[in-house]
């Protein structure tokens, strides 16, 4: 599973997979809800462009949050609209995945 989902076309962009998994609330220790999203990408890299301002120009940075994805095990996913990447990103931890491309994942 994990090797499909960072699969790349042949044009080097992530291939779109669906997914359903169960949310978790790890202060409360408590399952919550099945989420089911149709098309997402992996996200890549957590980065923020933002503008900072010197003198009478203006310096476009990006910052880049060390998310520690190995680590913590997780992977950021992004939803597709209309077949368009959207700005919603989500942390998920692959352990909680369901179903993957409409398959049952067993561990």
């Amino acid at each position: 599973m994990m090797q499909e989902i960072y699969s790349k076309d042949e044009n080097g962009q992530f291939v779109t997979f669906h997914c359903e998994f169960m949310k978790y609330n790890l202060n409360k220790k408590e399952a919550g809800e099945i989420v089911d999203v149709k098309a997402v990408i992996v996200a890549g890299n957590s980065s923020d462009k933002i503008v900072l301002p010197q003198g009478n120009d203006e310096q476009i940075q990006s910052i880049t949050k060390n998310a520690n994805h190995k680590r913590n095990k997780t992977i950021n996913i992004r939803l597709l609209i209309a077949g368009n990447e959207s700005n919603q990103i989500i942390k998920l931890h692959p352990i909680l995945i369901l179903k993957f491309n409409n398959k049952e994942v067993v561990l």
